[in-house]
């Protein structure tokens, strides 16, 4: 027991303090035999009405040829019966105080009964953890430390009122959950009935409509039918009047036919019934028949043509009713992907059966860079001449009578040849020291800015700033990278670790790493790149890239060059690019293929659209631009003060536009 508790006593002390504490009911004390202290086991009644066990009478008879026994209480001397104690009366007014005892509704601790001796468990074994009644106490726990359950019990009490007010919270806290299940149920079934509903009445639609097209479709279909087969029934009718001729001149041939008449007479005869059946027949007959040579008749078929139209109207109308994606991959006709700026494109957009003839076509590019549109000439063959004039992401829309042709509006990348790159199209200055940056999913920078500034940026492409936060222990930042979520990644090259932080609001989520070469340890991490989900980090001190998922958590890692500072990948080509002393290509396994030599880079961007690799070179200060088809590299020095400008960080954004770390000038220079 601790200081606070009651003083324990001596195990014999604390029993007999409980036998002369008065603590024991009346109905207790009845319960025991004077004789052996313990409970009453067939209890009898001697003469004296003093009722005892019947085996502690039989240890008081005095002599065995003698039926005298001595009352321990009134000390006197009684005669038993003949039959001896099996003839003395049973004292059933014990079982009756027992089963009083034991049928007690109040189940207080002080009220527990031993089950061996009928005493109240007023005692608790500090040892054992057991209730004990006085007896238990003596004969079962020995030397065990006990005390008073009502001293032990508040200590207890406590401890499960803790425990109760713990699964109290839980409680309230598993409701609270219920509540949330059961309202997240009724929001889950009623936009589900909602969508439902929706989708009901857009498939309803739609089978009107396709029951109207169908319609329509199978009226038109009848009146072609139905217009060839009068013209049927008229060359029909026609065919049978020449037969019915035919059998008459055939029949008058015969008639006139003898031997003595000649050939003349028959000739003669059909001569005259020709004009006849040109007038009947019209165009069916040959134009000459002088010889009367066979008629052959030929039908026209226009009707074939006009229903294979008819197909074609409901193979496009059908598909762009029931699957507009499938309609917007149609075939298009001499459009390329990318197109360089000013060179002039002419390509021709198909109909897919669409009768242009006297119809409204118009057709218009729409650069997403400046969000400018431009018109475009459309010929009556459907050719579009178009001659770029911004670089970045175009929509060449193709519209005939106010419906856009199937793909319209097409996608479209101007791309700029790399000897174009000659001075910076946009500079965007008063920054302070501007290390490294990334584009977010809006399109704006993320800058990181080094020591002595520390902090992260956030500008438009214009150069307007957005916001600015220094999250609390960002000391040298010295990378950043931006995933699909928004959410920002940055190395700190001197404490050695990778920090994220959630886009929307700057909350920092987590923090990783250590000065070290295990898993997730680092040595001056420097150049971060999200890859296909997965973040890459380039360990520098310890000559090596690992590979995170977006929580952080190690994936893998694997062994590079001295010095690699950065990295980038090409999806189309499978190939991965590491800046350093020289450029490693690595394929998408993480395996050596080949190098390329004295490039001496800090940072690397690869642009897929152009198939361009962007190198910048701190060293000899200049940019340097690789295209890799033709292996031209265009270097470039990013002022005349060489030797002071150093780039550093850089990236490419969804319009092609370069994007470098003048440090020193406190500026990011656009290409």
């Amino acid at each position: 027991m601790n200081s606070g508790a009651k003083p324990q006593c001596s195990r014999r002390s604390r029993l007999s303090a409980a036998g002369n504490s008065g603590r024991l009911d009346g109905l207790d004390e009845i319960l025991l035999c004077q004789v052996c202290k313990r409970q009453f086991k067939d209890a009898r009644f001697l003469p004296c009405h003093h009722y005892f066990c019947r085996s502690c009478i039989e240890g008081l008879i005095t002599s065995s040829d003698t039926n005298i026994v001595l009352c321990p209480q009134c000390h006197i001397e009684l005669n038993l019966p003949e039959n001896g104690t099996a003839a003395l009366p049973v004292a059933f007014v014990v079982e009756r105080i027992r089963e009083r005892i034991r049928s007690r509704s109040n189940t207080l601790w002080e009220e527990h009964v031993c089950q061996d001796h009928g005493i109240p468990l007023k005692l608790y074994c500090l040892e054992c953890g057991q209730l004990l009644c006085p007896e238990c106490a003596l004969h079962r726990h020995g030397d065990h430390p006990y005390d008073y359950v009502t001293s032990v019990a508040p200590m207890y009490m406590e401890s499960v009122k803790q425990q109760f007010d713990t699964l109290i919270k839980i409680k309230e806290s598993s409701e609270s959950q219920v509540r949330k299940i059961e309202s997240s149920k009724r929001d889950l079934l009623e936009s589900s009935s909602n969508v439902t509903d929706t989708v009901n009445q857009c498939f309803d639609e739609m089978v009107r409509h396709i029951e109207a097209r169908r319609k329509a479709i199978l009226d038109e279909l009848t009146s072609i039918v139905q217009q060839q087969l009068e013209l049927y029934q008229k060359e029909e009718t026609l065919l049978v009047s020449t037969i019915s001729h035919i059998e008459e001149l055939k029949y008058k041939w015969d008639s006139v036919h003898a031997p003595s008449s000649g050939s003349k007479g028959a000739i003669v005869l059909l001569a005259e019934l020709v004009p006849q059946l040109k007038e009947k027949a019209g165009k069916m007959l040959p134009p000459t028949l002088d010889s009367c040579e066979t008629i052959i008749i030929v039908p026209e078929m226009k009707y074939v043509s006009k229903m294979k139209a008819l197909c074609e109207c409901i193979k496009v109308d059908f598909i762009r009713q029931a699957d507009p994606s499938t309609a917007a991959h149609a075939p298009v006709q001499n459009l390329p992907a990318t197109v360089e700026l000013g060179k002039r494109l002419s390509f021709s957009i198909p109909t897919c059966g669409k009768n242009c003839d006297n119809a409204d076509i118009r057709a218009s590019v729409s650069a997403l860079a400046d969000n400018s549109c431009t018109p475009l000439c459309v010929s009556r063959d459907m050719n579009i001449i178009f001659t770029p004039v911004v670089r970045g992401r175009h929509k060449l829309a193709v519209e005939v009578n106010g419906e856009h042709v199937p793909g319209s509006p097409f996608p479209l990348f101007v791309t700029v040849p790399i000897e174009q790159l000659q001075n910076p199209v946009r500079v965007v200055d008063g920054l302070k020291a501007p290390y490294a940056l990334a584009f977010n999913s809006a399109g704006n920078m993320v800058v990181a800015h080094s020591h002595p500034q520390s902090r992260l940026s956030v500008y438009c492409k214009q150069g307007q700033k957005v916001l600015e936060v220094k999250p609390r222990g960002l000391c040298n930042p010295s990378g950043v990278a931006v995933d699909d979520q928004d959410d920002v990644y940055v190395s700190e090259s001197k404490n050695h670790c990778v920090m994220k932080f959630r886009g929307g609001d700057w909350a920092h989520l987590k923090t990783i790493g250590r000065y070290g070469s295990g898993h997730g340890e680092f040595s001056s991490p420097q150049g971060l790149k999200v890859i296909e989900g997965q973040l890459y980090v380039c360990d520098v001190g310890n000559c090596r890239v690992q590979i995170f998922n977006k929580q952080l958590e190690f994936i893998k890692l694997f062994k590079v060059g001295s010095g690699v500072t950065d990295i980038a990948c090409s999806v189309q080509k499978g190939c991965f690019y590491l800046s350093g002393k020289n450029i490693e290509v690595l394929d998408r396994n993480h395996a050596y293929l080949f190098a390329i030599y004295d490039m001496n880079s800090i940072s690397v961007c690869f642009n897929e659209r152009q198939n361009t690799l962007c190198l910048a070179d701190c060293h000899r200060n200049c940019l340097c631009v690789m295209n890799l088809d033709s292996d031209k590299v265009v270097n470039r020095f990013l002022s005349t003060e060489v030797g002071r400008n150093r780039p550093y960080g850089m990236a490419i954004d969804e319009d092609g536009y370069i994007y470098v770390c003048d440090t020193t000038n406190g500026r990011i220079l656009v290409y």
